[in-house]
């Protein structure tokens, strides 16, 4: 507002942008339907749009409307919607084009997909390390707790720390993907679902990396 005071539905030049990352965008897209009595909520998911053949960690905000949940994508505004050639409605994102962290763990699984197509490219973090620990925020999302992409807790702070998933791992992330398929419908249901894997559920603290590399404890 310092840089430009018209209100803000007016189209800023580039330089006065206020710049954040896609958690950020769908965080200020749920609060703004929230406060006009719609439902919404933070999924932690990846897309296909952004980058031919490759799995782009994402998350969006899924909001009620007619009486099912959609998928809005508030940061493709429209320079990013020409640069990208997107033309769905980005209120109502093909789930063909944005998958849950869950449905995409469970691709790996199967084989559907390859593990190195899955991450965030820009910075070289790929795998299903990565992808397993999305199933944990997302989870906490549902429910509620809506952390940083970069947080980490429970068994996410293990994976974290190797970058591997053993078998153990991978089987208690099967059983969360799973009951995660399809999402709870509300967060009363995303309550109870973690009620059942209590090790989800975030702790007090958790292992953050605000600043990059570097990571650090942070009180939730």
């Amino acid at each position: 507002m310092q840089r430009d005071a018209r209100p803000l539905t007016h189209q800023r030049d580039l330089a006065d942008y206020f710049y954040g990352t896609c958690h950020d965008f769908a965080l200020l897209a749920a609060s703004a339907l929230r406060e006009r009595g719609t439902p919404a909520r933070l999924r932690v998911g990846f897309a296909s749009y952004f980058q031919a053949d490759h799995w782009e960690d994402h998350w969006v905000c899924e909001h009620h409307v007619n009486g099912r949940w959609a998928l809005l994508d508030a940061e493709l505004g429209p320079r990013a919607r020409d640069a990208l050639k997107i033309a769905f409605d980005v209120a109502d994102v093909p789930r063909t084009s944005w998958r849950s962290a869950s449905s995409i763990w469970r691709a790996l699984r199967s084989d559907e997909l390859d593990p190195s197509v899955c991450g965030v490219s820009f910075a070289g973090i790929t795998g299903s390390w990565f992808v397993a620990a999305s199933v944990i925020r997302d989870m906490a999302a549902l429910a509620g707790v809506e952390s940083l992409p970069w947080d980490y807790w429970g068994p996410g702070r293990a994976i974290c720390a190797t970058h591997q998933v053993t078998e153990e791992q991978a089987r208690v992330i099967d059983g969360l993907a799973a009951a995660m398929e399809p999402a709870p419908n509300d967060r009363r249901e995303a309550e109870a679902l973690m009620e059942h894997f209590p090790w989800a559920r975030p702790t007090p603290t958790v292992l953050s990396f605000p600043d990059g590399y570097q990571g650090a404890e942070v009180a939730l």
